[in-house]
């Protein structure tokens, strides 16, 4: 990761996999600091125990919308999750470490442009 940013920036996700039927099929909401070209720390409220034990397996993936203030439509990529870790300030909710499996070649380089913008500006 490139590192953190001073800008939460809103991130609307769903759980998708092919192996399984995943029983939380709704997309949920939550944020960022930390965005890179290779992948996103998502803060966001834990899962049910099977949503979780598909993460941890790898047998789903993260389908996410990262919605950057400086641009009108969101970024769309897939994701993977390589990292789980409790928030300590709130134990409802988690910081997933998710590594970008699918992503657009030009919305990688607007991720990198987003992060070094707000580094330099807040």
């Amino acid at each position: 990761m490139i590192g953190k940013g001073n800008i939460d920036v809103n991130v609307l996700y769903k759980f998708i996999s092919k192996d399984m039927e995943i029983p939380d099929s709704q997309v949920h909401q939550g944020t960022s600091k930390d965005l890179s070209s290779t992948g996103i720390t998502l803060r966001s409220m834990i899962p049910d125990a099977p949503v979780l034990y598909a993460l941890v397996t790898g047998k789903t993936y993260v389908g996410l919308n990262i919605i950057l203030p400086t641009r009108e439509a969101p970024i769309k990529a897939l994701s993977r999750c390589v990292r789980i870790e409790i928030d300590e300030q709130d134990p409802r909710y988690a910081l997933f470490g998710l590594k970008f499996v699918t992503i657009e070649k030009a919305d990688k380089d607007e991720l990198v442009r987003f992060t070094i913008r707000s580094q330099i500006t807040h």
